[in-house]
């Protein structure tokens, strides 16, 4: 099953839910119809188990930021998981600065994400 909608594609790999992120999600219209699909995948399901893949993301804006926390908040309220993988050195400095490395599960590669969920 693939989707195609702003920046993103998602493909389902077994129970894992895996959204390839694109481009730069600085737009708040973006976000906000990226954060309602992903909402989406981790609320229609118990145990949703989601990656998040950016390595074609290169700049992403403070709204963005949020809106992981939240999508890791509700993904963990119905037993869920989230990974986030192949992220830029750039942008990885900034979950660093911002502590978001310790509070989300971060991997370097999509398959370390996928055994990471399960």
């Amino acid at each position: 099953m693939q989707d195609q909608s702003h920046e993103m594609r998602i493909e389902q790999v077994d129970d894992v839910h895996v959204v390839a992120l694109s481009g730069k999600i600085l737009d708040p219209v973006c976000i906000d119809a990226i954060s309602d699909r992903l909402n989406e995948l981790a609320t229609s399901q118990s145990c949703p188990k989601i990656v998040l893949d950016f390595s074609d993301v290169s700049h992403m804006s403070s709204s963005a930021l949020g809106m992981l926390t939240t999508l890791h908040e509700t993904a963990a309220n119905h037993e869920g998981k989230l990974c986030l993988c192949c992220i830029r050195p750039a942008i990885a400095e900034i979950f660093r600065i911002t502590r978001l490395d310790e509070v989300l599960v971060i991997q370097p590669g999509l398959n370390e994400a996928i055994s990471a969920v399960r």
